[in-house]
């Protein structure tokens, strides 16, 4: 069984969404839907739904940043973003979140009844990899190898899901292992350095904060400064400016 939310605020595409998704299979259900990224955040921390479908535009929020903070919560959950918006930066984005699909409305039945039926196959061969294969390294070079691809490629489109296939492990596994080993989600600590590198570049250069953002792997500078004054409390202007006093 796959166990699905819908965050969209469309009122009619969410509907037909689920309904979509419930003729498809008796092996989908949709355990709840949200129209807000408030309720959203609710539903998919309370479910814990296998797949979540999320707009990209909830109002005037972004739906990428509820699905960086329950990251950042460790929830585990898959994620299709949705999205009348069509412009790489926010494929970009999403890619980097480890989201498995961006799909531009309006989507077709062939669309979602062959991304369920992908994602259902790629969930049954990882159930069973994970009860019948050992990790194809140990331990300490799974967690060496993904800190050295942090700290060499932070500004490229990293994710738990590129670096957990390159070690042979499913991102799930990944996830916890570097939780546990670390003492840091994969997502805080790879923020957290591109921040620091996006402290040194302000402190160290004249670059523009719009190139700064681009340089240490953000797409969206507005979301970057979101970011920085979440980390270091002020926005890359104040700190570039207190710290040069």
């Amino acid at each position: 069984m796959i166990r699905i939310a819908i965050v969209e605020d469309e009122y009619p595409i969410l509907t037909g969404l689920q309904h979509l998704i419930e003729q498809l299979s008796s092996e989908y259900v949709v355990v709840g839907t949200a129209s807000n990224i408030h309720d959203g955040l609710i539903l998919i921390k309370e479910q814990k739904p296998d797949l979540a479908f999320c707009d990209i535009k909830l109002g005037s929020q972004n739906g990428l940043e509820m699905i960086q903070t329950l990251v950042d919560c460790g929830i585990q959950c898959h994620y299709v973003i949705l999205s009348g918006f069509s412009e790489f930066s926010y494929a970009q984005q999403a890619i980097r979140l480890g989201v498995i699909d961006y799909l531009v409305k309006p989507t077709s039945t062939k669309q979602i009844s062959q991304l369920l039926k992908t994602f259902e196959e790629q969930s049954q061969q990882e159930s069973s990899s994970d009860d019948l294969t050992e990790p194809r390294l140990p331990y300490s070079k799974i967690i060496s190898y993904t800190i050295k691809c942090i700290h060499t490629s932070y500004s490229s489109a990293l994710s738990l899901s590129r670096l957990a296939k390159q070690t042979g492990v499913t991102p799930q596994y990944l996830s916890a292992l570097f939780t546990k080993e670390v003492g840091i989600s994969f997502v805080n600590y790879l923020r957290n350095y591109r921040i620091k590198a996006a402290e040194q570049l302000l402190l160290e250069t004249d670059k523009k904060i719009s190139d700064i953002a681009f340089s240490v792997g953000y797409d969206d500078p507005q979301y970057f400064c979101r970011v920085f004054k979440t980390v270091t409390g002020s926005s890359p202007k104040s700190y570039r400016y207190s710290k040069s006093r």
